[in-house]
């Protein structure tokens, strides 16, 4: 077998044991942040007292959407097609969590600038999945250029109560791009020791 399949073949093995401990532990996150609402709905956190109840209410449909994205993706991961294109379940991972929650809230009729899920969701897969740069920087533009575009083509903007924030500021897209930057970047460089370790004679 040549030497160049083999080592694809042990990053793609890499690749999809690593998204099984990612994805178990994106649906504890979600399952967290649930019952972080769920005590909010008994006990009233007052870190949450400015979001409307209906949106609250809105929330338990989303960490559905995400749960059942999420659980999706570790089903795909099961199958033969999962564990030949790893990447898919990749990109269904990060976007369970990153594009469901735009797609829902643009069906709300508002626009979600959640950089705290982005950060987590680019920092945990740059941390636990440190291989191929390119499936990161494409799972960060999908939501970054959803977000961005179609907020913008369809005028739709943060909800006042949720966010004292505007659509985007200079500092957000400082933050953004800096964020991403530094992950793709660790990713890269992770490749690429990895792949000079596995060339050195």
């Amino acid at each position: 077998m040549p030497f160049l399949l083999i080592m694809k073949l042990g990053a793609i093995a890499f690749l999809w044991q690593r998204l099984y401990l990612t994805l178990w532990i994106a649906l504890i996150l979600i399952l967290t942040f649930t019952f972080r609402d769920i005590y909010d709905a008994l006990f009233h956190l007052k870190e949450l007292a400015k979001i409307p109840q209906d949106v609250k209410r809105l929330f338990y449909v989303l960490y559905g959407a995400m749960m059942l994205s999420l659980l999706g993706c570790l089903t795909l991961h099961r199958t033969q097609f999962g564990r030949r294109h790893p990447g898919f379940v990749f990109l269904g991972l990060s976007w369970s969590i990153t594009l469901v929650e735009q797609i829902w809230a643009t069906l709300n009729n508002f626009a979600l600038p959640d950089t705290f899920a982005w950060f987590l969701v680019f920092l945990s897969q740059a941390t636990l999945i440190p291989v191929r740069s390119s499936l990161h920087l494409v799972s960060q533009l999908g939501v970054l250029v959803y977000y961005f575009g179609v907020n913008t083509a369809l005028g739709l903007k943060p909800l006042p109560t949720y966010t004292d924030r505007p659509m985007y500021t200079v500092t957000m897209i400082l933050a953004l791009f800096w964020f991403c930057f530094i992950c793709n970047l660790g990713v890269y460089l992770y490749d690429r020791l990895q792949r000079s370790e596995f060339f050195c004679p």
